[in-house]
């Protein structure tokens, strides 16, 4: 693109700088460093910006500018595509953590562009198919992904698990033989809670052999849960809770006048253990589910680490 408007603009203006040069200026630029004027002007003539800039020391550091911080190789410049130069700011990571902002309700508004056109979405390739164990691990996981994650949220959409009867965990393991059956090829990650059947359901479906874009995902293993209140056979006590019964539900905030406990239900004797699940589960569930945005005296942290587990699933998908 720099290349082309060269070619286009050659009798127009002064040779630019060769495209490696401007590169190398712009990618160094630390946005942080870059003075912002209390009143900055309101109006440039065509030109008369680019060389302003070109004059800030930040944009010096490494090369001197003296010699395109005129008008005619302003013209070149302003002719430049933005997304050039935001494409090169992002090569410092030190600009990673800003925020962009897409102004476009003037072109909308002007009748330019139609509002639906704005918005391009993504392919299907560019999607990943999520499955969990049922409509509340859904509903958590997408809400938890809403609010902690709304950069990506685009890339993420769920399977109605409404529309199949495969709920729970061994529903999920079924599905997943489908998915090795049919050499499905969308990148798809299977969800299982921390439980004992989660733990039995998610080891059998990594022993599939599935496309390497479909992978199998079991909720992590927090300190958090190892020493959780239960109630059983024993009475009550304090334990490990990891692959037993930490369900979705587990990772909300839970706190209340309460203290969050689990209730043995059942016993795998294949497996020497307990399966269990968290009592008032559906109080915690409404509650997170209640949250209309990011809430400093919500507890989000173990959330976060499920969503970190995801990611890097994610990219083991691609």
């Amino acid at each position: 693109m720099y290349d082309e408007l060269v070619a286009t603009m050659a009798s127009h203006s002064d040779p630019p700088p060769p495209f490696q040069f401007f590169a190398d200026v712009v990618s160094s630029v630390d946005l942080d460093r870059v003075p912002i004027a209390e009143e900055p002007p309101e109006y440039f003539d065509f030109g008369e910006y680019v060389p302003e800039i070109f004059r800030l020391a930040e944009f010096n550091k490494k090369h001197n500018l003296s010699q395109w911080q005129t008008r005619d190789a302003g013209y070149f410049f302003e002719n430049l595509h933005p997304y050039i130069v935001l494409r090169l700011l992002l090569e410092n990571p030190t600009n990673l953590k800003r925020r962009l902002t897409w102004r476009h309700a003037d072109v909308v508004d002007g009748g330019w562009v139609d509002a639906d056109a704005v918005y391009e979405g993504l392919d299907d390739r560019d999607q990943f198919l999520l499955i969990t164990e049922g409509t509340s691990d859904t509903a958590i996981l997408r809400k938890a992904i809403e609010i902690l994650r709304p950069d990506i949220v685009d890339f993420f959409r769920f399977v109605d698990v409404d529309a199949y009867p495969f709920s729970g965990s061994g529903g999920l393991y079924r599905f997943c033989q489908g998915l090795a059956a049919i050499r499905l090829q969308n990148k798809t990650v299977a969800i299982f809670d921390n439980d004992a059947v989660g733990t039995t359901d998610c080891t059998r479906v990594r022993q599939l052999s599935l496309p390497t874009s479909v992978r199998a995902l079991q909720l992590p293993a927090l300190p958090q849960f190892s020493q959780f209140r239960c109630i059983g056979p024993a009475g009550t006590t304090w334990e490990d809770i990891n692959q037993r019964a930490a369900a979705i539900e587990c990772y909300l905030d839970l706190a209340g006048p309460n203290e969050p406990t689990v209730r043995w239900l059942s016993y795998d004797k294949t497996h020497d253990r307990y399966q269990g699940a968290l009592e008032l589960k559906e109080t915690h569930t409404k509650r997170f589910l209640d949250l209309r945005h990011w809430d400093r005296s919500y507890d989000f942290s173990k959330l976060e680490r499920v969503l970190d587990c995801l990611y890097e699933e994610c990219i083991r998908c691609t």
